[in-house]
């Protein structure tokens, strides 16, 4: 999981993958290259190309932990960043769900009181093994190997 154009994980992004560890997954939060606890010079420079690129090692790191099932990798992105996960899934096949959370989406009071409904209900699902989706459906099993590159209207 990482967060959009200016933001670091502190700013509610910690808050959503505590929801997700209380349901027993593994998360790695990280801040993009250049902000927040992250290295990288110029401070506060935003490198599209880079933070997809680490959003690759991210999951190269993620799928080497013994307590992470690596045939079930889903990632977040945040804002900004939720364009950068859809160019990681199309590209990247060890991605099994993908979370694009934009100007809409599911608020965090909704997970924390176990509205299960939206985003998060679907990547549950989905990492779970159960439909859940479009854009998670065929990542998971149900038909192609590879997520769609679009959803349709």
């Amino acid at each position: 999981m990482a967060h959009g154009f200016s933001c670091t994980k502190e700013m509610f992004l910690d808050k959503y993958a505590e929801v997700f560890v209380k349901d027993g997954f593994a998360v790695l939060v990280y801040d993009n290259r250049n902000f927040g606890d992250s290295d990288g010079q110029p401070r506060l420079e935003v490198d599209p190309y880079s933070q997809i690129r680490d959003y690759w090692h991210a999951i190269t790191y993620v799928s080497s932990l013994p307590q992470v099932d690596s045939s079930r990798i889903g990632i977040w992105g945040t804002s900004y960043t939720g364009g950068h996960v859809l160019q990681v899934a199309a590209i990247d096949k060890r991605v099994k769900c993908v979370v694009s959370a934009g100007a809409c989406g599911q608020r965090l009071s909704q997970c924390a009181s176990g509205d299960r409904r939206g985003p998060y209900a679907r990547v549950v699902g989905t990492l779970r093994g159960r439909p859940a989706g479009p854009l998670c459906r065929q990542g998971a099993g149900y038909g192609s190997s590879r997520l769609p590159r679009s959803s349709p209207a």
